[in-house]
Protein backbone atom coordinates (compact mmCIF):
# COMPACT_ATOMS: atom_id res chain seq x y z
CA UNK A 1 0.00 0.00 0.00
CA UNK A 2 1.16 3.50 -0.80
CA UNK A 3 1.24 6.39 1.71
CA UNK A 4 -1.85 7.98 0.14
CA UNK A 5 -3.88 4.81 0.81
CA UNK A 6 -3.76 3.42 -2.73
CA UNK A 7 -3.78 -0.35 -2.70
CA UNK A 8 -1.22 -1.87 -5.03
CA UNK A 9 -2.36 -5.14 -6.55
CA UNK A 10 0.36 -7.72 -7.10
CA UNK A 11 0.75 -8.46 -10.78
CA UNK A 12 0.43 -12.00 -12.05
CA UNK A 13 2.97 -13.53 -14.40
CA UNK A 14 0.47 -13.15 -17.25
CA UNK A 15 0.11 -9.45 -16.49
CA UNK A 16 3.89 -9.11 -16.59
CA UNK A 17 4.12 -11.03 -19.84
CA UNK A 18 1.56 -8.72 -21.45
CA UNK A 19 3.63 -5.70 -20.39
CA UNK A 20 6.81 -7.11 -21.91
CA UNK A 21 5.68 -6.74 -25.49
CA UNK A 22 3.58 -4.47 -27.66
CA UNK A 23 1.86 -6.18 -30.62
CA UNK A 24 1.54 -2.78 -32.31
CA UNK A 25 5.30 -2.22 -32.28
CA UNK A 26 6.10 -2.74 -35.95
CA UNK A 27 9.12 -0.96 -37.38
CA UNK A 28 9.01 0.45 -40.89
CA UNK A 29 11.56 -0.72 -43.44
CA UNK A 30 13.48 2.55 -43.05
CA UNK A 31 13.58 2.38 -39.22
CA UNK A 32 14.59 -1.30 -39.13
CA UNK A 33 17.36 -0.77 -41.68
CA UNK A 34 18.61 2.35 -39.91
CA UNK A 35 18.75 0.48 -36.59
CA UNK A 36 20.74 -2.58 -37.74
CA UNK A 37 23.07 -0.49 -39.88
CA UNK A 38 23.70 2.04 -37.08
CA UNK A 39 24.37 -0.76 -34.55
CA UNK A 40 26.98 -2.27 -36.85
CA UNK A 41 25.62 -5.83 -36.83
CA UNK A 42 27.68 -8.19 -38.96
CA UNK A 43 26.99 -11.71 -40.21
CA UNK A 44 29.28 -14.39 -41.66
CA UNK A 45 26.67 -14.79 -44.43
CA UNK A 46 24.90 -12.15 -46.52
CA UNK A 47 21.80 -12.49 -44.29
CA UNK A 48 20.97 -11.11 -40.85
CA UNK A 49 18.08 -12.38 -38.68
CA UNK A 50 16.92 -9.85 -36.06
CA UNK A 51 14.33 -10.93 -33.49
CA UNK A 52 12.66 -7.98 -31.78
CA UNK A 53 11.13 -9.34 -28.57
CA UNK A 54 9.32 -6.09 -27.77
CA UNK A 55 7.20 -6.27 -30.93
CA UNK A 56 7.27 -10.08 -31.34
CA UNK A 57 8.62 -9.69 -34.87
CA UNK A 58 11.56 -10.97 -36.87
CA UNK A 59 13.22 -8.80 -39.48
CA UNK A 60 15.39 -10.51 -42.07
CA UNK A 61 17.99 -8.51 -43.96
CA UNK A 62 20.25 -9.15 -46.91
CA UNK A 63 23.55 -7.37 -47.49
CA UNK A 64 26.53 -6.81 -45.21
CA UNK A 65 27.61 -4.84 -42.15
CA UNK A 66 26.46 -1.23 -42.48
CA UNK A 67 24.58 -2.00 -45.70
CA UNK A 68 21.62 -4.21 -44.71
CA UNK A 69 18.35 -4.15 -46.69
CA UNK A 70 15.17 -5.51 -45.12
CA UNK A 71 13.71 -8.33 -47.24
CA UNK A 72 11.20 -10.09 -44.92
CA UNK A 73 9.24 -9.42 -41.74
CA UNK A 74 7.27 -12.05 -39.80
CA UNK A 75 5.39 -12.23 -36.52
CA UNK A 76 7.08 -14.50 -33.99
CA UNK A 77 6.63 -15.91 -30.51
CA UNK A 78 9.52 -15.67 -28.04
CA UNK A 79 10.27 -16.50 -24.39
CA UNK A 80 7.32 -16.33 -22.02
CA UNK A 81 8.01 -15.35 -18.41
CA UNK A 82 5.33 -17.81 -17.23
CA UNK A 83 7.60 -20.69 -18.24
CA UNK A 84 10.18 -19.59 -15.67
CA UNK A 85 13.03 -18.98 -18.09
CA UNK A 86 12.80 -15.20 -17.78
CA UNK A 87 11.59 -12.86 -20.46
CA UNK A 88 15.11 -11.64 -21.16
CA UNK A 89 16.58 -14.99 -22.21
CA UNK A 90 18.82 -14.34 -25.16
CA UNK A 91 18.24 -10.57 -25.23
CA UNK A 92 21.22 -8.61 -26.47
CA UNK A 93 23.08 -11.70 -27.62
CA UNK A 94 24.33 -12.32 -31.11
CA UNK A 95 24.05 -15.99 -31.99
CA UNK A 96 24.22 -17.79 -35.33
CA UNK A 97 22.28 -20.60 -36.96
CA UNK A 98 24.54 -23.59 -36.45
CA UNK A 99 22.37 -26.47 -37.71
CA UNK A 100 19.17 -27.26 -39.60
CA UNK A 101 16.97 -30.29 -39.09
CA UNK A 102 13.92 -31.53 -40.93
CA UNK A 103 12.03 -33.58 -38.39
CA UNK A 104 9.17 -35.93 -39.22
CA UNK A 105 6.80 -36.65 -36.31
CA UNK A 106 3.32 -37.93 -35.59
CA UNK A 107 1.06 -40.51 -37.20
CA UNK A 108 1.14 -38.82 -40.61
CA UNK A 109 4.89 -38.14 -40.33
CA UNK A 110 4.25 -34.38 -40.29
CA UNK A 111 7.31 -32.36 -41.25
CA UNK A 112 8.83 -29.77 -38.95
CA UNK A 113 11.68 -27.39 -39.70
CA UNK A 114 14.09 -26.66 -36.86
CA UNK A 115 17.21 -24.47 -36.76
CA UNK A 116 19.31 -24.24 -33.58
CA UNK A 117 20.78 -20.81 -33.01
CA UNK A 118 22.38 -20.79 -29.56
CA UNK A 119 23.98 -23.97 -28.23
CA UNK A 120 23.57 -27.74 -28.64
CA UNK A 121 20.16 -28.63 -27.27
CA UNK A 122 19.50 -24.93 -26.77
CA UNK A 123 17.21 -22.43 -28.41
CA UNK A 124 15.90 -22.92 -31.90
CA UNK A 125 13.80 -21.32 -34.61
CA UNK A 126 10.78 -23.53 -35.30
CA UNK A 127 7.07 -23.63 -36.07
CA UNK A 128 4.87 -22.65 -33.16
CA UNK A 129 2.49 -20.10 -31.67
CA UNK A 130 3.39 -16.57 -32.74
CA UNK A 131 2.35 -12.97 -32.18
CA UNK A 132 2.91 -13.09 -28.40
CA UNK A 133 5.44 -14.57 -25.94
CA UNK A 134 4.79 -18.31 -26.11
CA UNK A 135 8.00 -20.33 -25.88
CA UNK A 136 10.64 -21.44 -23.41
CA UNK A 137 13.15 -19.14 -25.14
CA UNK A 138 12.96 -20.35 -28.75
CA UNK A 139 11.75 -18.24 -31.65
CA UNK A 140 8.45 -19.60 -32.99
CA UNK A 141 7.19 -18.71 -36.46
CA UNK A 142 4.23 -19.64 -38.62
CA UNK A 143 4.65 -22.52 -41.06
CA UNK A 144 5.19 -20.34 -44.16
CA UNK A 145 7.77 -18.22 -42.35
CA UNK A 146 9.73 -21.09 -40.82
CA UNK A 147 9.89 -22.92 -44.17
CA UNK A 148 11.17 -19.75 -45.86
CA UNK A 149 13.81 -19.20 -43.16
CA UNK A 150 14.86 -22.86 -43.31
CA UNK A 151 15.19 -22.87 -47.10
CA UNK A 152 16.82 -19.44 -47.58
CA UNK A 153 19.04 -18.63 -44.59
CA UNK A 154 22.34 -20.52 -44.61
CA UNK A 155 24.14 -22.03 -41.63
CA UNK A 156 26.18 -19.34 -39.79
CA UNK A 157 23.60 -16.58 -40.41
CA UNK A 158 23.77 -14.13 -37.50
CA UNK A 159 20.75 -14.19 -35.16
CA UNK A 160 20.37 -11.05 -33.06
CA UNK A 161 17.80 -11.15 -30.24
CA UNK A 162 16.94 -7.76 -28.81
Amino acid sequence: DLKDGTIVKEKSYMDLTKQLYDPNCVYSKQVAEAYVNREGFASPTNYLFWCNKWGQRVYIFQGSKGNWTLIKTYKCGTGNITYGDGSDQGVGFQWKIWDKQQVFQGPQAKQYWNMHYSSPGGNSIHKGPYGHPSTHGCIALGETAVKWVFNILPINTRVVVF
